[in-house]
Formats: C-alpha cells, sequence, structure tokens
C-alpha cells in the first residue's frame, strides 16, 4: 500500500499467495497490523516474497506498528526492511522461511522486542547497511546460518545495540562485521 497511514490490520490469515503477504511503501506511516498470520508466500525466489515488506526506497515509512503476527514459510524473507525508520515489531513469530528470517536493508532506529524466530534457512536477523537498530528479549533457534549476522559490506551496519536476546542452536550464534555495535545494555548481555 503507498502512502498509507493510521490503518489497522487485524485478525487476518494469509496463505499461499503468490507474492508478499504485505506490503508498506512510498511513505506509509503510524499503521498497525496486529494479530495476523502470513504462511506460504512464494513461489518466485524474489525479496518481495516476504510475509511483510516495509519499503521505504522512494519516501520513508516510519512509525509502523507490527505485532502479535505469524510470518511463516515464505519463499524468501519472512519481515523485509528497506530504507525505512522508526517501525516497532513485538512479540511476532518468524519461522521456516527459506532465507532470512528478519533482514534489513538500509533500516534504521527500528525496534524489535520479545520476537521468536526458529528455523530460518539462513540467518534468523541479517543487518546490511542498518544503523542504530535495537533488538532485545528475542529468542532466535536454529537458524540454518547465524542467529544474527551483521554485514560489513559497503557502509557497514554500526551503533545496533543486542541485549536480553537468547540464542539457541544456531549454527554460528552471532557474526558482527563491524566493530562498532553493542551486545549489552547496563549490564545486560545476551544468552548464548
Amino acid at each position: 500500500y503507498d502512502n498509507v497511514y493510521n490503518n489497522t490490520i487485524l485478525n487476518n490469515t494469509i496463505d499461499n499467495n503468490v507474492h508478499r503477504g504485505f506490503r508498506l511503501r512510498n511513505g506509509a506511516y503510524g499503521n498497525n497490523i496486529e494479530n495476523n498470520t502470513v504462511d506460504g508466500i512464494g513461489p518466485n525466489n524474489l525479496a518481495d516474497n516476504s510475509g511483510i515488506n516495509i519499503d521505504g526506497s522512494m519516501s520513508n515509512c516510519y512509525n509502523n506498528s507490527v505485532e502479535n503476527n505469524k510470518f511463516l514459510s515464505s519463499r524468501y524473507y519472512g519481515v523485509y526492511l528497506l530504507d525505512c525508520t522508526n517501525n516497532s515489531f513485538k512479540q511476532n513469530i518468524i519461522s521456516n522461511n527459506q532465507v532470512d528470517g528478519v533482514y534489513l536493508n538500509g533500516a534504521g532506529n527500528n525496534t524489535f522486542t520479545g520476537n521468536t524466530l526458529t528455523g530460518n534457512s539462513d540467518d534468523g536477523v541479517h543487518l546490511y547497511q542498518a544503523d542504530n537498530n535495537t533488538l532485545n528479549e528475542n529468542s532466535i533457534s536454529s537458524s540454518t546460518n547465524r542467529g544474527i549476522y551483521i554485514d560489513s559490506g559497503d557502509a557497514g551496519s554500526e551503533g545496533n545495540l543486542f541485549y536480553n536476546n537468547s540464542f539457541t542452536s544456531n549454527f554460528i550464534q552471532a557474526q558482527d562485521d563491524d566493530e562498532f555495535n553493542r551486545w549489552d545494555s547496563n549490564n545486560l548481555g545476551n544468552y548464548w
């Protein structure tokens, strides 16, 4: 949806859709997406085939809240954020996606709190040119590759904060290829 604001999307089930489950883009702000289930997005192997895509590449998308949803078995990402800021993800289940559970590309100042990410086929969370995001109290498990991957490619990803997260049974629990991120807050670290 382009340039939509102050809407609530509540209690929907989207099964086996050809493209994305939800898409906010081009200036979308103040929207609440709550208590939805998105299961089986595909069949094409494109980044757009994600459970939810918030795309601010043309005009920032900001202050959207995504809470208590399930993003399951997408052909690509469960959650895909592109060039957007100040969005909040709370208590979502993001599992069994064929690439990453969450992919942040150029996205900054977003928060992920209390989410469960399990069984994603590459990384649980992948940050690429993504700065100043906060991830806390998330459970990240059984990722085929890394629980969290901070990619240093191009401009890197800096100023991100990770604390009170639980990492279990990932092939690599976390990989930070940048040097300007924090893995604790006031002595509150992460469980490895």
